[in-house]
């Protein structure tokens, strides 16, 4: 590869280093970085050296952005808050939010008693995971014991201390069958069941610690016992497909008991109107209404709606189908929003924005504040001015009450519209140029393109038309109009025609009205020659036509403020005597000065 530098020791070797490192050679690739460029980009600080006369530039680390408190980075301190919670598969260890500056995330450590029972230390213990949020879920076995520990780790991946020593004991609950099969085999080792089962004719034996009392009707047997051990422990055994317990002083109906059972099994169901249970392992629980001040979950939780709450650590995805891992947005634990598409109103504070794309030619609804645009062309509001809509008062937008309406200081434009002949339909001029007190346009719409004041100056709008004769002794003619915004005419002016005898011919310096505007005549050529129609793009049919120039005369547009469509206006011509060999075509230019008061 060939050096960039001119390695020649003479002055035109020296220039030309010299300006590459400065700029001002090459593509600028070259040049040189210095510690300015360095700590305007906030890569670095700088101060001077207190010897020396301070004459000396140090590099530090950049200064802190304001809100951001990642550029200070603290030693991780003890996890606080640290608990347990045992599921059936899976155990939930939850703590508080680390209080330090420039946390990166959290170690979870595990270990296992030993074959004896024993509890492990934190020597024994090996790492299961890390997370950024304040929540992690170990999928484990039922009936498992472990113990717990935590560690915080920062920024520059320094850990701090472990949580107790000891660790946390966490067991998760029994499964539910093998307890079922535990009492089952206990069942079968029992005296009193074997008692209990047998046929009738067999009980005439007795044990002195045993009692038992059994009757039979055909096939059916129930019975229930009592069996005392010299161990110290006892049984109580009901043989019966039902059980039902009640209370025979309920208020009665008729004199009979309401027989509402106070505890009942019937069919392998046991049924409890109502209970007061300090702990229970449930395997499944199927509820309709649960009241609880704390639901802990170790796995997941699912439910179609989720009213109210504050929401804590951990990933958001919502909107299925989209490009984040399968949804339109995501929400990550350490707190970057990924999303397809993004509607505000009011404010968005932030500090920078990087590598996205602004389209359309104006953002309505938002304010950015206190932040950073890196790669865009900002224009402020000092360019701009509030519209007076009716000549006296600005307004807000109706969209957002914070932002006023406004203009740019000047813009200008151009549009062309035409006919053939037997084409009598109106054209619009001026449908995306908005009257200073027009509230009924959308959001989207480019803002920059409206008057500042309902009055407007004279020659803010100049009108060339050109209508070729139209044959024989017929000449064509146009219609000016002011149309609103749904394409109907509010207002239209008289109709004139090509023909230079005609009463309703036009003159120079002759002035006309459309609704509320007045119009003056710059030029009117009539029997014109093939260079209007060039000028104008038009064929030539010969024998003349009318060539004619207008512009408004110093005067009133739009009907002030308005969020009404039908009240809107814009400009609208069309084609007079539409027939044989008419036609016509109509230029319009507008250049709108609103740093000129035309009041």
């Amino acid at each position: 590869m060939t050096s960039k530098w001119n390695g020649r020791r003479d002055l035109d070797a020296l220039i030309e280093n010299v300006e590459k490192l400065t700029g001002r050679r090459g593509n600028g690739l070259h040049r040189a970085l210095t510690l300015q460029d360095l700590a305007d980009l906030n890569i670095i600080g700088i101060r001077r050296s207190s010897v020396s006369g301070g004459s000396k530039l140090i590099p530090i680390p950049p200064p802190s952005k304001p809100g951001n408190t990642t550029s200070t980075v603290e030693r991780p301190t003890l996890p606080q808050g640290m608990q347990g919670y045992g599921g059936f598969g899976a155990i939930l260890i939850r703590w508080n939010v680390p209080d330090y500056a420039g946390h990166s995330h959290t170690e979870i450590w595990k270990a296992s008693p030993d074959e004896e029972g024993n509890a492990p230390s934190l020597s024994d213990a090996v790492m299961i995971g890390t997370t950024r949020a304040t929540l992690f879920s170990d999928v484990v076995s039922t009936g498992a014991t472990f113990y717990f520990w935590l560690r915080h780790v920062n920024v520059k991946d320094i850990p701090g201390p472990y949580t107790d020593e000891g660790g946390l004991y966490v067991e998760t609950s029994v499964d539910i069958s093998r307890v079922i099969d535990e009492i089952g085999e206990q069942l079968e080792d029992s005296e009193l069941i074997a008692f209990l089962r047998q046929d009738i004719a067999q009980t005439g034996e007795t044990f002195d610690n045993m009692w038992g009392v059994k009757q039979q009707a055909g096939d059916i047997q129930a019975g229930i016992g009592l069996l005392a051990k010299e161990d110290g422990t006892s049984q109580v055994a009901i043989a019966a497909s039902s059980v039902v317990i009640f209370d025979p002083n309920q208020d009665t109906e008729e004199g009979q008991p309401t027989l509402s059972p106070l505890f009942a099994i019937d069919d392998g169901n046991v049924v409890i109107p109502r209970a007061l249970i300090r702990k229970a392992t449930i395997q499944i629980l199927d509820a309709q209404i649960i009241t609880a001040d704390k639901v802990v979950s170790g796995i997941s939780m699912e439910s179609p709606v989720i009213t109210g709450g504050t929401f804590y650590g951990g990933d958001a995805f919502f909107g299925v189908g989209g490009p984040y891992g399968g949804y339109h947005t995501h929400i990550t634990n350490d707190g970057r929003v990924y999303t397809d598409d993004l509607y505000a109103s009011g404010y968005i504070f932030g500090s920078e924005i990087h590598g996205t794309s602004v389209y359309s030619s104006a953002v309505h609804s938002t304010s950015i504040t206190g932040g950073s645009i890196y790669g865009a062309r900002i224009t402020t509001i000092q360019n701009y001015y509030a519209c007076l809509g009716d000549n006296h008062s600005a307004r807000a937008y109706p969209w957002n009450g914070g932002l006023s309406v406004a203009c740019l200081p000047r813009f200008n434009g151009h549009n062309e519209v035409g006919a053939g002949h037997n084409d009598s339909g109106w054209k619009s001029l001026t449908s995306n140029l908005y009257s200073a007190g027009d509230l009924t346009t959308p959001t989207h719409v480019d803002e920059v393109r409206r008057f500042r004041f309902r009055t407007i100056a004279p020659g803010a709008f100049r009108i060339k038309m050109c209508a070729p004769r139209a044959g024989g002794t017929r000449f064509g003619g146009f219609r000016l109009a002011l149309m609103n915004s749904y394409g109907h005419i509010v207002a239209t002016s008289d109709s004139f025609t090509s023909a230079l005898g005609h009463s309703r011919a036009l003159r120079a310096g002759d002035t006309f009205t459309c609704g509320q505007m007045t119009f003056v005549v710059e030029t009117a050529i009539y029997n014109a020659s093939s260079e209007y129609a060039q000028q104008m793009g038009m064929a030539y049919r010969g024998s003349g036509g009318m060539y004619c120039v207008f512009r408004n005369a110093k005067t009133l547009y739009g009907v002030g403020w308005t969020t009404n469509p039908s009240s809107t206006h814009r400009l609208a011509i069309r084609q007079e005597s539409a027939h044989d060999y008419g036609g016509f075509k109509t230029i319009i230019d507008w250049d709108v000065n609103n740093a000129i008061d035309p009041r």
